[in-house]
């Protein structure tokens, strides 16, 4: 009953991966179909190609942006939820930011139980992040503008990031069907791609992957009751987290 009863959202959640993932992809396919060509003046827009200069740029200028997160895959758990960043630009291709994250989590299927009582050792895969706090910094090194032949031609652009912080995971515990669970604080790094579409200079649809590298929390593995041995043996694995994520970002 189980198995069934989670079956429909997670087709919903397979159609939104695959959607944003496809957004995506378009946006790089788009940038690299062509190369960018600076306005000269006078031009007529519908003979122009299809990615010209930006008309404005990054430098000097806060932006901020609330997106919604979702797995892109997952073995035994997932984490959904929403992220809300800023970041600040010195250059117009570098910038520094702080992004937080929160997250509701489960595991999304009857295996993780039986792997995590199946007295094997401890998998790092079946911590969940319920949180994220940290920073990043983004360099972006394409930008283009798209032209349909007519005055409105939305700006966009194509970049990279990194960094790292603290997140809070946690772990099921107990026999099969247990709410029981352990929650602990550890650091995380992540790096990640995307692309802005701006509908004007201060609005932009925000697209984005981030594969998120969680440590291990140092939790005794009697406490995630395993029996694979001392109870004061850590582990020193990590966890893989990757998401996708879709919002809006704003520029001051």
């Amino acid at each position: 009953m189980r198995t069934l009863k989670r079956s429909m959202p997670h087709r919903v959640a397979r159609l939104t991966r695959a959607a944003l993932l496809g957004a995506l992809s378009c946006g790089f396919l788009l940038a690299s179909s062509q190369p960018a060509h600076a306005l000269q003046g006078g031009e007529d827009p519908s003979t122009l190609p299809v990615l010209i200069d930006k008309r404005y740029g990054n430098e000097g200028k806060l932006q901020a942006y609330l997106l919604f997160s979702t797995p892109l895959t997952g073995k035994f758990t997932e984490s959904n939820g929403g992220i809300l960043g800023v970041n600040y630009n010195f250059l117009d291709w570098l910038g520094v930011g702080l992004v937080g994250g929160i997250f509701a989590t489960d595991e999304i299927s009857v295996v993780a139980d039986e792997v995590r009582q199946s007295g094997r050792a401890p998998l790092p895969d079946l911590f969940r992040m319920q949180w994220m706090a940290g920073a990043d910094v983004t360099f972006t090194p394409l930008y283009g503008r798209v032209s349909f032949a007519s005055e409105y031609n939305p700006a966009f652009d194509l970049f990279v990031l990194v960094g790292g912080g603290l997140t809070g995971v946690e772990r099921t515990v107990g026999p099969v069907g247990s709410t029981d669970s352990v929650s602990e604080t550890t650091g995380y790094a992540n790096a990640g791609f995307g692309t802005r579409f701006h509908f004007v200079d201060f609005l932009a649809l925000r697209i984005e992957y981030r594969h998120i590298l969680m440590f291990e929390p140092d939790i005794p593995q009697g406490e995630l009751n395993i029996n694979t041995g001392p109870d004061d043996a850590p582990s020193t694995a990590l966890t893989n987290v990757q998401q996708i994520q879709l919002g809006f970002q704003v520029m001051f």
